[in-house]
């Protein structure tokens, strides 16, 4: 019987590296367009160590934003 590795229910649009990486371009980009609403809260859910953080670090970086913050897995 093939078993899947990870057997758990998933909300959201799943995507790739670059697509969450164009995403996260976007809200930063209208986010700075719009400076007085109010900022909208992201979550990326996946796999440990699949480079979830690193990317958005990169894309803060890139862009010259701050992350703000930046939780764990609990």
């Amino acid at each position: 019987m093939n078993t899947p590795a990870f057997d758990y229910i998933t909300y959201g649009s799943p995507c790739s590296g670059t697509e969450l990486t164009a995403f996260l371009r976007h809200i930063l980009a209208y986010r700075f367009a719009h400076p007085q609403q109010a900022p909208t809260p992201i979550c990326i859910w996946g796999r440990h160590g699949i480079g979830k953080t690193a990317i958005v670090r990169e894309v803060a970086a890139t862009l010259g934003a701050q992350l703000a913050h930046s939780a764990g897995s609990i």
